[in-house]
């Protein structure tokens, strides 16, 4: 068992296809037996190169040949890792890789220790020679199209600030989501893919009320339930049913709350699974859209007048965002947006729009009626 051979097939594979970093992990670690020291290092070599990979391959591509396959490529971009991310000594380094090369070939074990040696000997390559937009790309290690999509909404320096994520307070948006809730005894209410943490929080706010904790697959559902049943959560009832077609089992105008933390991009909430910024696509995203749209066509006839409705996202997407919410209020006029949490009043990443349910304006009704 080789960590460096076995970290170059799951960089490859999650890369290269539609392989899941995360799936691909789990997998190792049922196969083979690590030591701690092992798992802490293979999670550095495989989470280390995918979260800097563009950048990465940019310092390399000066020394790879048109035909270099990629197995041979990612185990250069591991000692690339190494040698510029945790200072490691270049003969150690060389000696580890070459050991995983040479099974491919002497050739390929000769041409990986004349690479790096000559890699250790030139200078970095320079981002400043990069116009500003392939610059923010490499730089971060983020697709070219997903840093030109950001910047139709942010600033250059945003952006930088937004991709960097360093300056950022960690902050729980489902508790920040869920504290705006007034709640009070008998209230019944819905909480749209639903987690441990929401449904917690909010039984404990409700009490005596009652909490439909909304699931659309089974086994997150069972889980929950052991869970609740486990916490002695009593006014929480996880159930089975798709978002999309919540009329269809409930009434109208029969709910005090919702809450929906809405599916989204994550953009750029990737810390947990750092392949996730290469697999997004912009035909992803409009998929996302019209399921977040949908959902909230659903709700909107569900909630009393009065009733509270929060919607939030792990994305600083306004697509997903902001626009879904003015698509909403355009098309239900009965009901008003009360407060907005976004990077650009909170420096958040995600979003939280607090709403309520009005009854309709008689002057709108009355100019229905002309």
């Amino acid at each position: 068992m080789n960590i460096f051979k076995i970290a170059v097939d799951i960089i490859t594979k999650v890369m290269n296809k539609d392989f899941s970093l995360n799936k691909e992990l789990r997998k190792t670690y049922a196969k083979y037996q690590f030591t701690e020291e092992e798992k802490t290092r293979l999670e550095d070599f495989i989470l280390g190169v995918i979260d800097h990979y563009l950048e990465l391959e940019y310092y390399l591509e000066p020394y790879l040949y048109k035909k270099t396959k990629d197995e041979t490529k990612n185990l250069l971009l591991i000692a690339i890792y190494l040698l510029i991310y945790r200072q490691e000594n270049l003969e150690l380094v060389i000696e580890e890789v070459c050991k995983v090369a040479v099974l491919k070939n002497k050739g390929v074990s000769n041409f990986v220790k004349r690479t790096l040696r000559n890699f250790s000997k030139n200078r970095t390559r320079d981002l400043g020679n990069l116009i500003a937009i392939d610059r923010l790309s490499i730089e971060y290690s983020y697709p070219l199209w997903l840093v030109s999509y950001l910047l139709k909404d942010y600033s250059y320096r945003d952006v930088a600030k937004i991709l960097k994520q360093e300056d950022f307070k960690v902050k729980n948006l489902t508790k920040m989501a869920i504290k705006q809730l007034k709640l009070e005894d008998q209230k019944i209410g819905l909480d749209l893919w639903a987690s441990r943490e929401s449904s917690s929080l909010l039984s404990d706010k409700l009490k005596n009320g009652k909490l439909y904790a909304v699931l659309d697959q089974k086994k997150k559902q069972k889980q929950l339930k052991r869970y609740l049943g486990k916490m002695n959560k009593k006014n929480v009832k996880p159930v089975l049913i798709s978002p999309l077609v919540l009329q269809d089992a409930i009434k109208d105008d029969s709910l005090d709350f919702v809450l929906v933390n809405a599916p989204s991009s994550n953009l750029v909430n990737y810390e947990k699974e750092k392949d996730l910024k290469y697999k997004l696509s912009l035909s992803g995203i409009k998929e996302i859209v019209s399921i977040q749209k949908a959902v909230l066509d659903e709700i909107s006839v569900l909630l009393k007048v009065g009733g509270e409705f929060v919607y939030y996202t792990n994305t600083v997407n306004k697509d997903e965002n902001e626009r879904v919410i003015i698509s909403f209020l355009e098309n239900n006029p009965n009901y008003k947006l009360i407060k907005e949490v976004s990077y650009d009043n909170s420096e958040v990443i995600g979003y939280i729009a607090y709403l309520r349910k009005v009854a309709w304006d008689h002057y709108i009704v009355f100019q229905e009626i002309i």
